[in-house]
């Protein structure tokens, strides 16, 4: 990692193409599911959910490729690379957002930053859901 950002810090011609083609797949994806979804427990039964992951194998579907969230489960089948990612050091992240941060672009991230507040309503809409549902309100003591 730490090659690929020195690489691209020397080079502005190579950074610039890195990001451009970089900001080209994030522009064509959607991170709604990606921040809205992640470790939430199923909304499915575990048949209904199997079935699901089976025809995703087998048939995928013609809008696959628009989720960043369906993109990263791709590149990363499993949970191997969760702890390094989790373990980044400041510096390198720090380091790898200048790297992918085109300069005087303010927009750079502006999908992004929308899908994250899309997503945040959602989470707040399932947070809200979950607070009043039967199962939990049976478990709350009544308020006196």
């Amino acid at each position: 990692m730490n090659e690929l950002l020195s690489l691209l810090e020397e080079d502005a011609a190579l950074r610039t193409r890195f990001q451009s083609a970089f900001h080209a797949v994030l522009g064509e994806t959607q991170a709604v599911n990606l921040f809205a979804e992640a470790g939430l427990h199923p909304r499915e039964s575990l048949r209904s959910e199997a079935v699901r992951r089976m025809a995703e194998r087998v048939l995928p579907s013609a809008h696959e490729d628009a989720h960043l969230l369906k993109l990263i489960y791709r590149l990363n089948p499993d949970d191997r690379y969760i702890p390094g990612f989790l373990e980044l050091s400041d510096e390198l992240f720090a380091r790898t957002v200048r790297v992918l941060t085109p300069d005087n672009d303010p927009s750079a991230w502006h999908r992004q930053r929308t899908d994250l507040q899309q997503s945040l309503r959602l989470l707040r809409t399932h947070v809200a859901e979950v607070g009043l549902s039967p199962e939990l309100r049976k478990r709350c003591q009544p308020y006196t």
